[in-house]
């Protein structure tokens, strides 16, 4: 029992401090894969995995619909950077005029209820905005049913 309680400490000062000098474990969220990260200065770029919060009035529909616990930074892929083209028609996402293959809109979340989604059909991403999708987990909410956000910072995979 003893030995069960020290391993149970070393390991959360463990976690305590790969989470103060900018490290993040994934392996609570299905939107990407499970490993170690490490925060980034640098600019999203297309492909990169990021982190973001969500606008506080789809924040809070989110957590209404049981999709996020609380105010938490969400771990995405970069699909669309500012300046690209974002569309949707027929269930499916256009970037810059290409379908994105492997993720539609779905209309109806887990529990059967409607999703709704809180963008145009056409977007043009402005200056800081960014399309994020997971490819990891195609029945992700995702910007294709919240649409842009701001990045907060970069992820990059170490383990």
């Amino acid at each position: 029992m003893k030995k069960l309680f020290l391993f149970s400490v070393i390991v959360l000062i463990g976690f305590c401090w790969f989470h103060y000098n900018g490290y993040y474990f994934s392996c609570l969220s299905n939107s990407l894969p499970i490993g170690i990260y490490q925060r980034s200065n640098k600019v999203p770029g297309l492909g990169d995995y990021a982190a973001f919060r969500l606008d506080p009035v789809i924040n809070k529909y989110a957590q209404a619909r049981g999709y996020i616990k609380s105010d938490v930074w969400l771990m995405k892929k970069v699909y669309a950077v500012p300046g690209d083209v974002v569309e949707r028609r027929d269930r499916k996402i256009f970037i810059n005029g290409k379908v994105v293959e492997g993720l539609s809109i779905e209309q109806v979340d887990s529990k059967g209820r409607r999703l709704d989604l809180f963008y145009s059909e056409r977007l043009v991403l402005g200056q800081g905005q960014y399309w994020m999708m997971s490819d990891y987990n195609p029945r992700s909410w995702d910007s294709r049913y919240f649409g842009v956000v701001e990045v907060d910072f970069v992820m990059q995979k170490i383990f």
